[in-house]
């Protein structure tokens, strides 16, 4: 496919972005600015009122981890549940305005966190991360299943090793 020491330098360079950025979000965490309320918040302003099922399948998690962390949106005022139109025995999620507000001081501390660690790269280079970081999340997205079938498979021989 491509050569070894070019796969290996991007599993580690992933590996270093994993963990900066499991540092950073629980860094952020502790301020009120945890990764999952971003996602989620960013969800239901980008498309509307959602189900619970639908947030858990979009944001890759567990329907019950999503519903506690739902509860506790719900119970800082970030998130309303609504009455869905099409069957009035289902509940629909909202941002609230308060969730909408919340939402645009994260946004902007989130962009301006990644401008200043941007600031002095080329405007090319920028334009180059976010064609190829785009192309490489998108890619990742489609190829999730695979990925995590390989991932939680069973185990065999180590590719280049002994058996």
């Amino acid at each position: 496919l491509f050569p070894y020491t070019t796969l290996f330098r991007s599993v580690i360079a992933l590996s270093r972005l994993g963990r900066l950025s499991s540092h950073v979000g629980a860094h952020a965490s502790r301020h009120g600015s945890d990764r999952a309320t971003y996602i989620l918040l960013s969800l239901l302003e980008a498309e509307g009122p959602q189900r619970a099922g639908t947030i858990a399948e979009r944001m890759h998690s567990d329907p019950s981890t999503i519903s506690r962390h739902v509860a506790q949106l719900v119970g800082d005022g970030l998130v309303e549940r609504t009455t869905d139109p099409e069957d009035r025995r289902a509940t629909l999620l909202v941002a609230s305005e308060r969730g909408v507000r919340h939402l645009e001081v994260m946004r902007a501390r989130r962009n301006e966190a990644i401008a200043r660690l941007l600031r002095d790269w080329d405007p090319a280079d920028r334009q180059a991360l976010v064609r190829l970081l785009d192309r490489f999340v998108t890619d990742y997205e489609q190829h999730l299943p695979e990925l995590l079938a390989v991932l939680t498979g069973p185990t065999g021989p180590v590719p280049g090793g002994e058996n």
